[in-house]
């Protein structure tokens, strides 16, 4: 019984490990960071498949990660990483601006969820 304890915990702190990661990479505002950390994620199976949509507006640009299936505890922890790095008072309108879930009855929990960042000019 001991053995089997030891060998949860050593499986929770290793996932904690690789959400760290992934999460820190998309915290990093860097598009390819960020793109690179939802491949590994996707891989991983702590999201499922998700879509990409960048829009040019008249002084800034968007991009959005949008996905329909992912692990509840990957999820979690990514909310909790972007508001430790990026509370809600210090947030601008630039950057990443959220992780948000919504009852979208779309997938097969019926909820969808999006990461955002925004850019100003100059745009890389």
């Amino acid at each position: 019984m001991k053995q089997l304890r030891q060998t949860i915990r050593k499986l929770i702190l290793e996932n904690q490990s690789r959400y760290d990661k992934i999460a820190d990479m998309i915290c990093s505002e860097n598009i390819d960071q960020i793109e690179y950390a939802l491949q590994l994620a996707e891989a991983a199976e702590y999201i499922g498949e998700y879509t990409y949509k960048e829009e040019t507006h008249y002084a800034s640009r968007s991009h959005e990660w949008l996905f329909h299936e992912w692990d509840e505890a990957f999820l979690a922890h990514l909310a909790d990483r972007v508001k430790e790095i990026k509370p809600v008072w210090r947030r601008s309108k630039e950057g990443l601006q959220h992780v948000k879930t919504w009852d979208s009855g779309i997938g097969p929990n019926g909820f969808s969820a999006k990461i955002r960042l925004i850019e100003y000019p100059p745009f890389e």
